[in-house]
């Protein structure tokens, strides 16, 4: 790829950039280190010497025995030894803290976000109340949720409208396609629902704000497979248990047989404790994203995004596992990213975006029915 385009040189000439600044910080942290452990080593003899000078003097004044003489600066070299320790201690408690404080912050970003309070004015009383809304107390989500965005607006870093006052509403249990141009703004949509960026406007599930739940409520009503989503370097069988860690390897082999995955599987030597290696790499491409489907599916949530999520599907498997997950997920509601016709033809409402903007929206083609 790198070839393909021409970029090779540059590419080539940042990475040694890089290892050369990276170079130079090991070299100051080697130097540190160096100091330290000839401050320890110094400080290991010095103390030595200075307890034998003090044990020689009482064996002198006959207050020591003459024989224990040796013991003393064996155990004050014994004593330094735990200085040694410090080093890598502290080094390794700097790695730890920072490690920590980036787990922090992805931890309490969702939450950060959704208590920011909405800079858009929304008449609260306009939105729909319906009488299936999931209590927030409780976080029991509905079966069918609606899903309506109004006036959604987010701007980038550089000024631009990313998204531009989006507004669309899903009844429950319908299935929406969202298709566009690349850059249109697709994915950022996706990610806006699942609460993963601030944003201006409203989200609304059966009429209630998502910012005004707890976000463990929020999380029970939604599940995505974005274009990215990580694939762990252990067994099929723990990705999955992600979603679900009670599922029986019946019910593994069922959702992964809804996600056109179920008879490769059961094939395999060691079935679902087959090993997917770094991010699914010893998955073909297909595999590796009906796997990301069906754990998605496990989880069963009210509410599935699919962020292009079968584009790496021949047209047949496309085709077949598109109307599978469908077919299974009947009477929830399905929000898919799609150029594809075929999966357009399967919609029940169609949005179209175009640079952040609603070009057009309305009905999809009949379910089951290829355009």
């Amino acid at each position: 790829e790198l070839a393909m385009f021409d970029a090779r040189d540059s590419v080539l000439s940042e990475s040694r950039r890089l290892d050369d600044e990276a170079d130079r910080f090991r070299l100051r942290l080697a130097a540190a280190r160096g100091r330290s452990d000839a401050v320890v080593a110094i400080a290991s003899a010095t103390g030595a010497m200075v307890v034998l000078t003090i044990a020689i003097s009482g064996v002198r004044s006959q207050s020591i025995p003459g024989d224990l003489l040796a013991m003393f600066p064996l155990v004050a070299l014994v004593g330094a030894e735990a200085l040694q320790s410090i080093t890598p201690t502290l080094d390794a408690l700097d790695r730890s803290r920072s490690a920590a404080r980036r787990l922090l912050l992805l931890a309490d970003r969702a939450a950060s976000i959704r208590r920011l309070e909405t800079t858009a004015v929304v008449d609260q009383s306009s939105i729909r109340q319906s009488p299936t809304t999931s209590d927030p107390v409780s976080g029991g989500p509905p079966e069918s949720p609606s899903l309506e965005v109004r006036g959604l607006t987010l701007i980038g870093d550089s000024g631009r409208r990313i998204l531009d006052e989006v507004s669309f509403e899903v009844t429950g249990g319908d299935v929406l396609v969202i298709t566009g141009e690349s850059g249109s703004g697709k994915s950022t949509l996706i990610d806006l629902i699942l609460g993963l960026d601030a944003h201006e406007g409203l989200i609304a599930v059966d009429g209630v704000d998502q910012r005004s739940l707890p976000t463990a409520t929020v999380d029970h009503r939604l599940c995505a497979v974005r274009q990215h989503d990580h694939v762990f370097d252990t067994t099929i069988r723990d990705n999955l248990a992600l979603a679900d860690p009670d599922a029986d390897d019946v019910r593994l082999l069922g959702i992964l047989g809804i996600a056109g995955l179920g008879d490769t599987i059961a094939a395999l030597p060691e079935g679902l404790d087959t090993r997917t290696g770094p991010n699914g790499a010893w998955l073909s491409g297909g595999e590796r994203q009906r796997l990301l489907i069906a754990r998605a599916l496990l989880v069963e949530r009210p509410i599935l995004l699919l962020d292009e999520a079968f584009e790496h599907l021949d047209a047949h498997a496309r085709r077949q596992v598109l109307r599978s997950v469908l077919a299974h997920r009947q009477g929830r509601t399905t929000v898919l990213v799609s150029h594809d016709p075929t999966t357009i033809a399967l919609a029940t409402t169609v949005l179209e975006l175009r640079d952040g903007l609603v070009v057009s929206d309305g009905p999809g083609g009949p379910v089951g029915h290829d355009r």
